[in-house]
């Protein structure tokens, strides 16, 4: 894809920016869905290892409570692995702008903590 328009290439001569721009979109977007699709399967079965390996714990196996938590968390891990078993990378999205819609704030809430912990974890690898 040519930088500026005088790199010689006549690829896009005749197209406007704003249409190369969204050819370029379109172009990336299905790169990351069908990067996302591949990954799927992996992260799915990821989630059902280590629900797994939470109902085995002999640790959880000290009191109720903390073995009903365990379960509780390996349940919704094993719901979060059928979920993206059946589910592609464009149900997700869309699944998901649906729940921001439905609840703004927490959403908002949800994302500023998940960068915070992003940026530590960048923050401390560097």
């Amino acid at each position: 894809m040519p930088t500026n328009m005088f790199d010689g290439n006549t690829e896009n001569m005749g197209v406007s920016p704003w249409d190369i721009d969204q050819r370029d979109d379109a172009k990336y977007g299905r790169s990351v869905t069908a990067a996302v699709d591949t990954g799927r399967k992996s992260a799915a079965n990821g989630l059902r290892w280590t629900a797994s390996a939470l109902r085995d714990s002999p640790f959880l196996r000290d009191s109720n409570a903390t073995d009903r938590m365990g379960n509780n968390t390996a349940d919704k891990l094993e719901a979060a692995a059928q979920y993206l078993d059946a589910h592609d990378c464009e149900r997700m999205m869309a699944d998901t702008k649906a729940m921001v819609t439905r609840n703004p704030g927490r959403s908002l809430i949800t994302a500023a903590a998940l960068g915070f912990f992003v940026a530590m974890i960048v923050k401390r690898n560097n």
